[in-house]
This record gives C-alpha cells, sequence and structure tokens, in this order.
C-alpha cells in the first residue's frame, strides 16, 4: 500500500476535516448540513435558506431511497470512499480537538476514531516548527 505525508497548518486541516465530513454526509443523505455551510459562512439570507432547507428536503429521498430524515448512516453505506472521508474527519476532528484543548472535554471529538472502513486509520501528529 503507497503512503502520503502531507504537511498542513491547523486551519488548513480544520478545512480538510469539514470537506470530509461534509463528504460523507452528503453521501449519507444527510443534506441540511449544506444549509448550514452557508449560515455558518453567513452566505445566505433567511427567505432563501428557507428555500434552500425545503428544496434539500425534498431531495432527501432520492438520494437515500429512504423517507424524508432518514439517512442510512455511515455504517450503512455501501460507497467506500464517503466511509474513508467519515474516517479522515474523525481523525482530524480528535487530534484538533486534543491540540486545542489539552484538558480534554465532553464531546466525541475527544473520543478515539471507531473505524468504519477497511482501510486503515490516517495518523496525524503535529509538528513543530522551527522559527
Amino acid at each position: 500500500m503507497t503512503k502520503y505525508l502531507l504537511e498542513i497548518t491547523a486551519e488548513q486541516a480544520h478545512v480538510l476535516a469539514r470537506a470530509s465530513e461534509l463528504f460523507a454526509r452528503l453521501h449519507m443523505g444527510q443534506l441540511n448540513i449544506l444549509a448550514d455551510e452557508f449560515i455558518f459562512a453567513k452566505q445566505i439570507n433567511s427567505d432563501n435558506l428557507l428555500k434552500l432547507r425545503e428544496g434539500l428536503k425534498q431531495l432527501e429521498p432520492l438520494i437515500t431511497g429512504l423517507k424524508q430524515h432518514a439517512n442510512k448512516g455511515i455504517h450503512g453505506l455501501r460507497h467506500e470512499r464517503a466511509q474513508i472521508a467519515w474516517d479522515l474527519y474523525q481523525t482530524i476532528r480528535h487530534r484538533l480537538s486534543w491540540d486545542e484543548h489539552a484538558g480534554g472535554g465532553f464531546t466525541v471529538n475527544f473520543d478515539k476514531p471507531f473505524k468504519c472502513c477497511d482501510h486503515p486509520l490516517a495518523e496525524i501528529t503535529i509538528m513543530e516548527l522551527e522559527e
């Protein structure tokens, strides 16, 4: 198996974690995360947000084959890359959480990643840069 080393900043790690989470959740049919992303970025007004949420709600059954607001969850997917993305998200989230809050916390961010695909979990360590 070929492996790669990627050196990134903490902010780039946050973006990579968010992108991985979005990719996985979209494949699970959790489309509201798209609306949330636009809210956080302050790129949408409340009228358009309501329209977006309604449109996404209509798309959910087309993606999942289930009723609205139902999803398969990450372990119910047969899309391996979505599961890989979820594992990447968990791994990066875990590392960043401990780096930013060394005392820990009471959210899943501080739990060890729970592997959900056949690929090994990614490894992430903090690098101290010499100035």
